[in-house]
This record gives C-alpha cells, structure tokens and sequence, in this order.
C-alpha cells in the first residue's frame, strides 16, 4: 500500500495509474479525508449514469 497527497497525485498521475494495476493506492487528503484510487474493469457508460447519484 502506498499513501500519498493529492498534490502528489497531480503531479505523478501516470505514474499512480501504472502502479494502481499491481497496489493500492491511497490518497489522503487533511487529516480526516482518505480515498482509494484502484483499477476497475470498464464500466459502461449507461450503468454509470443510472447508478451516479447528483
């Protein structure tokens, strides 16, 4: 598992994609705040829309 900021993120995008196929990422944002950037297969993108809530 790699822990890294935001600010991170955006400066090594490509870099954090290649590594998120093999590990974990996880971004933490502030003290309280903390995602997980990780592959998925492709979603389509009519089952992305009927399950994203605005």
């Amino acid at each position: 598992m790699i822990v890294i900021s935001p600010s991170e993120l955006r400066g090594n995008l490509k870099k954090y994609l290649d590594l998120a196929e093999k590990e974990r990422i996880v971004i933490q944002r502030g003290k309280k705040e903390t995602f997980e950037l990780r592959k998925t297969e492709r979603i389509s993108e009519g089952s992305f829309l009927t399950t994203l809530k605005i």
